[in-house]
């Protein structure tokens, strides 16, 4: 009975030695102009998710909130929307440098 116990236990260990093989490989190293692209994409995506954490709050204090604190929360989020903007021109200077699209594609998009 034991003997049984035993290869049960074996072929559990067996299973799971066999999972460990796998071996998962990081990215490759971006290039130079990628890198650079990626930085500048980045910084707008977090300008962007700071609009979006300020109209949560607006939207969240809405109903319950004074009108001096709607008024704050405005403020926040005109505040954050001026960032954005000004991080904007490099980031469109970043992508149209970076030649990572087809510059047709780029100009049947919205104008900026």
């Amino acid at each position: 009975m034991s003997r049984v116990y035993l290869a049960v236990i074996g072929l559990l260990f067996a299973q799971n030695l066999a999972a460990q093989g796998t071996v998962v490989r990081p990215e490759p190293a971006l290039e130079a102009g990628r890198a650079t692209l990626r930085d500048a994409l980045l910084r707008f995506r977090d300008s962007l998710s700071s609009i979006d954490a300020a109209a949560s709050r607006l939207q969240r204090d809405y109903r319950q909130a004074s009108p001096a604190s709607l008024l704050s929360r405005a403020r926040v989020m005109r505040e954050a929307c001026a960032r954005s903007v000004r991080n904007l021109p490099p980031t469109r200077q970043a992508v149209l440098a970076a030649a990572a699209s087809d510059k047709r594609q780029l100009r049947r998009r919205v104008r900026w």
